[in-house]
């Protein structure tokens, strides 16, 4: 009797094993499908040559495609800004750029995508705890010759340990807005590593494939802090 109990018990214990596992590979299955959303943002040196200097993403909107980058990033470029799609660069243009959200818009002509067949981002909200992964190009990422990509975008994974609103003027994540009237915008902090130069304005989505927001660079040694989707969202309109 005890032979049987032991080993019903060892077959349940590999089924949520199993289950686990399968889990895990689907929700890493549903954020890899996000991929192609990220960008290398670079700036024209001269003919085939080019600087890189940051990390965007694509939001797909009204039949169109989108760039979003960070507002540091293209603010004050003295050059073209381009961005690689899959190795290629794509010129393009800063549509708009909101300094208190970090936040810059592009276009481009060029039609990457299909955007009538392409499924329209799933966005959400964080909490913390909720466990989150970026893609971005930080400088350790390869760089090809001519500027070309060599290398896809860095997986950066943490988890979040605080959700507030950034302040920019005090360059505070605050979790109480309390008496500061200055402006501000929802962010969060999350334990991961790879937030270095190169890696902000990349997405940031959850484990079930939601974009969550977008990098925007350390908060301190080892943590990361993103900003809430949501104003990239209505620059673009719903």
């Amino acid at each position: 009797m005890q032979l049987i109990v032991t080993a019903c018990f060892r077959a349940l214990v590999l089924q949520l094993i199993f289950a686990s596992l399968t889990m895990a590979e689907a929700q890493d299955d549903l954020v890899g499908s996000q991929l192609w959303r990220a960008v290398r943002i670079v700036q024209e040196v001269s003919k085939d040559n080019y600087t890189r200097i940051g990390s965007g993403f694509i939001l797909v909107r009204n039949h169109r495609m989108v760039v979003f980058t960070n507002a540091h990033v293209v603010a004050n470029a003295p050059r073209p800004i381009w961005f690689l799609w899959e190795g290629r660069p794509i010129d393009t243009t800063v549509r708009s750029i909101d300094q208190n959200h970090d936040l810059a818009m592009l276009n481009t002509n060029a039609q990457l995508v299909d955007a009538d067949s392409v499924t329209r981002e799933r966005t959400a909200a964080v909490v913390v705890g909720d466990k989150l992964v970026a893609f971005g190009y930080p400088d350790t990422v390869a760089w090809g010759s001519a500027g070309s990509e060599s290398s896809p975008p860095a997986r950066i994974v943490g988890q979040v340990i605080a959700v507030g609103h950034y302040a920019p003027a005090i360059q505070t994540l605050l979790l109480a807005v309390g008496a500061y009237n200055g402006p501000t915008f929802p962010a969060f902090v999350f334990d991961a590593k790879g937030c270095t130069t190169g890696a902000s304005g990349g997405p940031l989505f959850n484990s079930s494939g939601a974009i969550v927001g977008y990098l925007k660079g350390m908060v301190n040694e080892g943590g990361c802090i993103g900003v809430a989707i949501g104003r990239a969202i209505g620059m673009i309109g719903k």
